[in-house]
């Protein structure tokens, strides 16, 4: 007759085969392993322009696989996407010529192992300029010195070249007539305008020059004449006198604005303002 401990025993025994035997069973569960994928990559073209957009497309097979495909040039990412029904897809662009080489690496699931495509290589060259024509329009043609006008520069785009984006870049407004930089101003605030004033009395010859971008060529507005008069209220005459024994003769020096010029003494009255005079001992000859 069997002792309780010894049918216990062989009941423990009994359970650990079997419990042993179920986990050899299903060893390729517990060492489940993924499944092997591969990746193709292709490209919309093999050579393009700086700045023009590229598609590329990345295969993974199975079609299955769920996850992210990077795509990189040489080291460099140039951003992942999803894949959808086994393809993933980026437009990309390239700002430096030369040869670039392209790989699309499938990051991998739970289920399926990542893989990587073979290289394949873009030449990317130099973009043609586009040209531009330049237009210069001003609020006024002829004011007075230190008073505000707003001159407008327009560039616009003549032909498309390689390439369909906005210009960028800068206007110079510049005063040809006295080699002075007026301002300049980013294409980025729309049309460029600047608001200035001009001192020197006389007629000056005002240009805008568009700067130019990677893809757009510079251009230059021919020039604008903007006249510039002193104000009344700050012109002083200087008068000198001297006569001879047969005639007189006056000579007048006018001070307006900073402009020094000669008048005619017929024409100094209650318009050109406060004349100051200087006499001197008569000179005879």
């Amino acid at each position: 007759m069997r002792s309780k401990a010894h049918v216990v025993g062989m009941s423990f025994m009994s359970l650990l085969f079997a419990s042993a035997s179920f986990l050899a069973g299903c060893g390729g569960f517990w060492n489940a392993t993924t499944t092997t994928t591969t990746t193709t990559l292709a490209a919309s073209a093999t050579t393009a322009v700086t700045g023009a957009s590229i598609t590329l497309t990345a295969t993974v097979s199975p079609s299955a696989a769920t996850g992210t495909v990077t795509f990189y040039d040489g080291s460099t990412s140039l951003g992942s996407s999803t894949l959808s029904s086994g393809t993933a897809t980026l437009s990309t662009s390239f700002s430096t010529t030369g040869t670039h080489s392209i790989t699309a690496t499938y990051a991998g699931s739970t289920t399926y192992a990542t893989s990587t495509s073979s290289t394949i290589t873009l030449t990317v060259s130099a973009a043609s300029l586009s040209a531009t024509t330049t237009a210069l329009t001003s609020t006024s043609y002829s004011t007075t010195a230190g008073t505000a006008f707003t001159l407008t520069g327009t560039v616009t785009v003549t032909s498309t070249g390689n390439m369909a984006t906005a210009a960028t870049g800068t206007v110079e407004f510049y005063d040809a007539t006295t080699s002075t930089v007026l301002g300049t101003v980013s294409l980025s605030s729309g049309t460029p305008t600047l608001t200035t004033s001009l001192s020197v009395a006389e007629i000056h010859q005002i240009e805008a020059i568009y700067k130019g971008d990677s893809t757009y060529a510079t251009s230059t507005f021919s020039t604008i004449s903007v006249s510039i008069t002193a104000s009344s209220s700050s012109s002083t005459a200087t008068i000198t006198l001297w006569a001879s024994p047969a005639t007189a003769t006056c000579r007048i020096a006018a001070t307006q604005g900073g402009l020094a010029k000669r008048v005619r003494p017929d024409l100094l009255g209650a318009s050109a303002g406060s004349v100051k005079m200087s006499l001197s001992p008569v000179q005879r000859e």
